[in-house]
């Protein structure tokens, strides 16, 4: 309705009918409670050209289109009354409508408010009697040649003498005794006297449109938005008329108008249509990967595990890495995936999830007697009367003492002094030890030390020895200070000025460092503002002190007589860093030496170089200092920069080399076997085999015996079979060879004593065949069934996710593993006053062939009948937005005891509730749904966590996305910027 054009009258009545709106209003307020089927019913109060449509508790009226008022009084709406209803010719209102006309000699178009002309010609030669020619809303009847028009303009006769004489186009008439030319009706005489001119009565004056009578003849005019051609007389429609015809976008032009189409269409050989351009035939459009095509578009499309990047065309992989969130231990990403995996001492379930090992459930981890697990480990223990053997399994007497091995470079002797087994260990010539600074190390063993070696109950390790001794560089600390104009440290300043110190000491003789000192622990600092000198002239400036260690690398002791060993190497080091220093320091009294910083030469200030008293000593690496000398770490093992400490060989690795910084890994050894500090490769295969065994654990070996079997290396002891079972020789190493009497199946294990096959319990696994034990589930996880096979069957039951003040996640148990059977899960998300909802789902798996056994359902509450917001029992794998339909959340799921599937991960955020209307109308646009590129955003955990970080603040979103834009796609700032603009510009 265009109420601009109303009559006051009608002004009048509309007050009349919103005031009586609210009358109604109040009066249906005090009324009975409605039902809701009011419409259903007919019992409704609404006018009779009005339309009725039932609530949930009452019903509303609406006006039929062509009718205005508030439903309970309907007026019909004139159209004719507004730009003539867009009828070019006549407009006749009815009761809901309007009708359009043409004046005679035109006819509607299609469009029914246009006329264009009507051809009279062509129905029976518009009853002309010789030839009939069709014009613009009439037509003219002509004679053949000799004769003219008769006064009716249809017949014809021979040429009277007037019209041969007088040249009268159209008539002649006698008035008195003269003879004149005339026209017919429609027409007047031309000036000319003979010519007959057209009138607006006579086929609306040649005109279309609109007809004017002017001295000159008709002036023809257009209809508003129509426009007038260069003939002067027809009309064609403008862009404002049904969009000129066009499909897509229309332009106005001089003669009419001219069809275009946006990008990604092509214009149709009709000039007004418009085609999809299938952009993916051209070199697969620029992607990187897949490209599909769709209206007006295209995009590109990564396989899983990749995202586009802002390019828009290439893939690239997506690092779920970065989020510390994706693995409880330790994450690897690979193209197109990642994996998770545990640290030592745990099991994973659920993908991503780790949790405690029970190793004692795993052939009582080995232990030969009892096995003791504990978070990320475990021990064995002894019965009374025995101590754990050195391999931390087997079990030895208490009253005896273990057989010590001689460390790398020593010499061991040892004796019984009374009732004590006392060993005194030495270094070999030229060796020294790598830890203490002692010429030897005494440890004993006996009744005293209830059967251990001492050096075992302080914790200690027998010290090596190493003959890779080497003298200190030797290290003091100096400082001193210069004026500058200007304080301005930065790390690249201070690093050129180290190194232009660096070489003027090493490059000039008088220094006589011989490019063995060295700049470290650079430092540099302004003090207060000072008086500056610059070219003679007095400035502000700053007074600079540069703190650093000054070394000096140990060389040759050339000149001496004697051979200098490296005490006394140490010796002339010091010596000769000493002298560098006095050298400094009489050139810098002489202000003669000059440094370079911030593109500037300065001297150093007079008598500001300084030393305090005192040297430091310092190793290279894989030395270890050792009073005053440098010992390589010992054959064995490596040097650990972390601890800086000389560290053994982990098992499965040697060293073989005196001072290395790694050790190698042992060639033929499974992963982690080996004895710790293994100098060779010899030492690589010192322990038993499995299958074999000695007191040692260490070669030579005996095989096991009849009846037993071992599996492990480096064991002291075999495992007995079982009552009734035997193996078939010696040497076995595994239960298998015990020939039980049944072949046990994966999710069984044999007992021993029954010597039956037995379904692994809930809460264990077995994945390999015949095996007597089955594999406890990881601390907290439980397993559906008996009999599992596999460690996938381990799951939590603890319902996810976790419910905050203003974000959450709504997560099935176990997630991203399959949910476990017969669970129930609640959630209740209760927002602070003043706050709404917003929930979005990237993907639910749940299967659909469970008959809707397992269910997700989200509700105001647990009532039934409360309001629905959500429920599925099916996967989606489209992503969903959507707010609650109510201000606070129950969320309930639950799973039978049939199938299982991945399950779901669902973040919630609640928002202001004055951004109620920035947020229905972005999670109701369907473009944020119908992009690949979009959704992949809404299945992007990194990205929708920042986007939930946006919703929950709307007002940050113009900071965010300035620092976003290479994260995510341009489309998507595309679709969000408009809305969040006009929201916060009309707010």
């Amino acid at each position: 309705m265009h109420f601009g054009r109303l009559s006051t009258a009608r002004h009048l009545c509309l007050l009349a009918l919103f005031l009586g709106s609210s009358l109604l209003t109040v009066a249906r307020s005090n009324s009975k409670q409605k039902t809701g089927n009011e419409c259903e019913k007919g019992t409704h109060s609404c006018h009779k050209d009005a339309i009725c449509i039932d609530t949930r508790k009452s019903y509303k009226c609406k006006c039929k289109e062509g009718y205005y008022g508030n439903g309970k009084i309907c007026i019909d709406d004139d159209e004719c009354i507004f730009n003539n209803g867009g009828c070019v010719h006549d407009c006749k209102n009815s009761n809901g409508s309007y009708i359009c006309s043409c004046k005679e000699g035109f006819e509607l178009t299609i469009d029914r408010h246009n006329c264009i002309d009507r051809n009279e010609c062509f129905e029976n030669k518009g009853g002309c009697q010789h030839q009939c020619v069709n014009t613009l809303g009439s037509y003219e009847c002509r004679c053949n040649a000799g004769y003219s028009l008769t006064a009716d303009g249809r017949t014809c006769q021979l040429l009277t003498w007037c019209q041969q004489r007088l040249g009268c186009a159209q008539l002649c008439r006698t008035s008195g005794q003269s003879t004149v030319c005339a026209c017919r009706e429609g027409y007047f005489l031309h000036p000319n006297g003979k010519d007959c001119i057209q009138t607006c009565a006579h086929g609306n004056g040649g005109c279309q449109h609109n007809c004017t009578d002017t001295s000159n003849g008709p002036l023809c005019s257009c209809a508003p938005k129509y426009i007038l051609t260069d003939d002067g007389k027809t009309c064609i429609a403008s862009c404002e008329v049904h969009n000129g015809g066009c499909e897509r976008r229309c332009t106005d032009i001089k003669n009419g108008t001219i069809c275009s189409c946006p990008k990604g269409y092509k214009l149709h050989q009709d000039g007004r249509s418009c085609l999809d351009m299938d952009e993916c035939e051209v070199d697969n459009g620029g992607c990187s990967h897949k490209c599909e095509n769709n209206n007006g578009s295209y995009e590109c499309i990564c396989p899983n595990g990749y995202k586009v990047k802002v390019d828009q065309k290439t893939c690239e992989d997506i690092n779920e890495c970065e989020l510390n969130t994706t693995c409880d231990h330790l994450c690897v990403n690979t193209p197109g995936n990642y994996f998770c995996s545990c640290y030592k001492g745990y099991d994973k379930y659920g993908l991503t999830h780790c949790a405690d090992r029970d190793e004692c459930s795993v052939n009582n981890g080995g232990c030969q007697h009892d096995c003791i697990n504990t978070e990320g480990n475990y021990y064995c223990a002894c019965p009374q009367g025995k101590k754990l053997h050195p391999n931390k399994k087997d079990c030895v007497g208490a009253n005896v003492c273990l057989k010590l091995e001689s460390p790398v470079e020593t010499k061991m002797s040892c004796n019984i002094q009374g009732m004590e087994e006392v060993c005194i260990l030495t270094c070999l010539k030229k060796s020294k030890f790598t830890s203490i600074t002692d010429l030897q190390f005494a440890t004993s063993c006996g009744p005293a030390s209830n059967y251990e070696w001492t050096h075992d109950q302080s914790n200690l390790t027998l010290p090596g020895c190493s003959s890779s001794v080497a003298a200190p560089a030797i290290t003091k600390k100096v400082k001193f200070e210069f004026t500058a104009r200007r304080c301005r440290i930065r790390r690249s300043l201070k690093e050129r000025l180290r190194k232009n110190i660096t070489d003027t000491l090493n490059t000039e003789p008088s220094f006589k460092c011989n490019s063995e000192c060295n700049l470290s622990s650079f430092d540099m600092q302004c003090d207060s503002p000072t008086k500056v000198v610059h070219n003679g002239v007095q400035l502000n400036g700053y007074l600079i002190t540069v703190e650093f260690s000054l070394s000096r690398q140990p060389s040759d002791a050339k000149g001496k007589k004697r051979k200098c060993d490296v005490e006394c190497l140490k010796n002339l080091t010091e010596k000769r860093l000493k002298k560098t220093l006095k050298v400094w320091r009489k050139v810098v009294n002489k202000e003669e030496f000059i440094i370079h910083f911030d593109s500037e030469n300065f001297k150093i200030k007079k008598k500001s170089l300084k030393s305090p008293r005192g040297t430091n000593l310092t190793c290279e690496s894989k030395y270890m200092l050792v009073g005053n000398v440098c010992v390589g770490c010992s054959a064995g093992t490596y040097y650990d920069n972390v601890k800086g400490l000389c560290m053994p060989c982990l098992p499965g690795y040697y060293s073989a080399a005196e001072a290395d910084g790694h050790c190698l890994e042992c060639p033929d050894n499974p992963v982690g076997i080996g004895i710790e500090g293994a100098k060779s490769l010899e030492e690589c295969k010192v322990l038993c085999d499995p299958g074999t065994y000695s007191e040692s654990g260490r070669k030579p070996c005996l095989p096991c015996a009849i009846g037993t079997y071992q599996s492990e290396y480096g064991r002291a002891s075999c495992i007995q079979c079982g009552t009734g079972l035997v193996t078939q020789q010696e040497g076995s190493r595994a239960f298998v060879n015990c020939l039980p009497r049944e072949n046990c199946h994966p999710g069984y294990f044999y007992n021993t004593s029954s010597h039956r096959c037995i379904e692994c319990p809930i809460g264990y696994y077995q994945e390999k065949p015949d095996q007597n034990y089955c594999v406890k589930c990881p601390l907290g996880t439980i397993t559906d069934f008996t009999a599992s096979m596999n460690s996938s069957s381990c799951k939590n039951k603890q319902c996810g996710g976790y419910v905050g003040r203003f974000q959450g996640l709504i997560e099935s148990p176990n997630y991203p593993g399959e949910y476990p059977n017969n669970v129930t899960c609640t959630w209740k998300i209760k927002p602070d006053k003043g706050r709404r909802i917003l929930v979005i789902i990237p993907e639910a798996v749940i299967p659909k062939a469970d008959k809707c056994g397992d269910s997700l359902i989200m509700r105001k509450s647990k009532s039934p009948y409360s309001r629905l917001t959500y429920e599925t029992c099916e996967t989606s794998d489209s992503p969903i937005a959507f707010t609650a339909r109510s201000k606070r959340l129950w969320v309930q799921f639950k799973s039978d005891m049939q199938n299982t599937a991945k399950g779901f991960s669902i973040p919630f955020v609640t928002y202001n509730e004055e951004y109620q209307g920035l947020i229905e109308d972005i999670v109701k646009d369907g473009r944020l749904y119908s992009s690949y590129q979009h959704q992949s955003i809404l299945k992007d955990r990194k990205l929708l966590n920042a986007l939930m970080e946006v919703i929950a603040q709307p007002y940050i979103y113009f900071k965010y996305v300035n620092v976003s834009k290479t994260m995510i796609p341009h489309s998507f700032i595309k679709l969000l910027t408009p809305k969040v603009r006009r929201f916060f510009s009309t707010g």
